[in-house]
């Protein structure tokens, strides 16, 4: 693509397409919401209804229903207030001297770097959530102490009333994956497919992935591992400019990309951290 061929409508999907790729923590959230974004401090509210009433009779007669329940919304209102962009310049020398593509390059690069702000937003706010009483005490992450501590964070989120075939992930760091690894005696067989997916192994309906965005403690000797659904956390991401001109000063083409976006943790008792302590 030229440079005078720059072309905003088109690559913004583009750049979508690329966060989605590069995202862990963003892919896996509550992603339904009511509202525009148009600027920093635009509210959106993430649609969420309470579970209708059941009523149950015991004596055997035709049931006649005199009323019907309204449902009541649980909708949370959530104020857009990250902003992170990138703002390169390809002064003429380099523009003379670059390949065709420079463009997508610098559009891929800074997808790349807004992916990882977004995800880091996201494990920031993943890591106020409740965490895992029973890995509370000493007990050093190894592989023999790795798959019970997740049993014990999955056991809490069924008594939240999690349903035991709900979609669920595990977020942990690289060293954290190579304990599960190494624990978990039967591979997947679905290990290629999982894998294109961004998914490094399965553990009974938890889907596993790795990030270096998790939040850390006590200087980095432990890891808040995050086991939670896909309910636990709305997240609203948005591509609100891109831009390209001709530097005031000097002699060059500018490209400016902003991205808006927001995480909040909305159902709480669907987020469960395990806190991963070493030696």
């Amino acid at each position: 693509m030229a440079l005078d061929q720059f072309k905003p409508e088109i690559l913004s999907p583009k750049i979508e397409q690329l966060l989605e790729k590069k995202m862990v923590f963003a892919d896996f959230c509550n992603r339904e919401y009511e509202g525009e974004i148009k600027s920093a401090g635009d509210s959106v509210r993430i649609l969420e209804l309470a579970r209708p009433t059941v009523t149950t009779t015991t004596d055997g007669a035709p049931i006649t229903i005199s009323a019907f329940e309204e449902l009541q919304s649980t909708a949370q209102t959530m104020q857009i207030n990250q902003q992170s962009y990138f703002a390169p310049v390809l002064h003429d020398i380099d523009e003379r001297q670059s390949i065709d593509g420079v463009v997508e390059k610098i559009m891929k690069g800074g997808a790349y770097a807004l992916a990882d702000a977004m995800d880091s937003h996201v494990a920031t706010v993943c890591a106020t959530g409740v965490k895992d009483n029973s890995s509370a005490t000493d007990i050093k992450t190894s592989t023999a102490t790795i798959l019970p501590l997740i049993d014990a964070a999955l056991a809490k989120l069924y008594v939240n009333n999690v349903a035991f075939n709900e979609e669920i992930e595990l977020v942990v760091t690289p060293r954290a994956y190579m304990c599960i690894k190494a624990a978990m005696i039967a591979t997947d067989t679905d290990n290629s497919a999982l894998l294109e997916r961004g998914i490094a192994a399965k553990y009974g309906n938890v889907m596993i992935r790795v990030s270096n965005n998790i939040v850390t403690a006590n200087a980095g000797a432990e890891d808040l591992l995050i086991l939670r659904t896909r309910r636990a956390v709305a997240f609203v991401e948005q591509i609100n400019k891109l831009e390209s001109g001709r530097k005031e000063l000097g002699f060059g083409t500018f490209f400016k990309g902003l991205a808006l976006y927001q995480a909040q943790l909305v159902q709480p008792k669907e987020l469960i951290i395990i806190n991963a302590k070493y030696a």
